[in-house]
């Protein structure tokens, strides 16, 4: 979660809703820590988060894929814009984000950057299925 991004951007072409993405007419140069990337595709990022309810809410926006770049920034504030409400607020200890909706997401901070990292997925119930598995043998 990245206040400081003007676009959310991706990496990974499994972030974007299938059949989102699109060549961009003019390929956009973004600067940034990462130095001078460009985009020459844009889409719908998805992602799938368990809110402070243990529920599934639904982060979804515009975004850029950037196949170069090696971590994934999301941008609170494209996000509320696009639900036209909701608000993202910092705290000492952790940060929270309330949707459009009233769906209350905790983002907790990196131990090492204090930058807050939130865990999203794919397919929350696929990879809680998966990982139950795992701890089951056959016999």
């Amino acid at each position: 979660m990245d206040s400081g991004c003007s676009k959310s951007v991706s990496p990974c072409l499994a972030d974007f809703v299938p059949g989102s993405l699109n060549d961009l007419a003019t390929p956009l140069s973004m600067d940034g820590i990462a130095g001078r990337l460009v985009a020459h595709q844009k889409g719908r990022l998805r992602y799938e988060v368990l809110n402070d309810s243990g529920g599934i809410s639904i982060l979804e926006c515009d975004g850029y894929h950037l196949p170069d770049l090696k971590i994934r920034l999301f941008s609170p504030q494209i996000l509320l814009a696009e639900q036209q409400g909701g608000k993202y607020v910092l705290e000492c200890d952790s940060s929270y984000l309330v949707m459009a909706n009233g769906d209350r997401i905790t983002i907790g901070y990196h131990r090492q950057t204090s930058l807050p990292v939130i865990r999203g997925f794919h397919n929350v119930l696929a990879t809680a299925k998966s990982l139950a598995l795992e701890g089951v043998s056959e016999e």
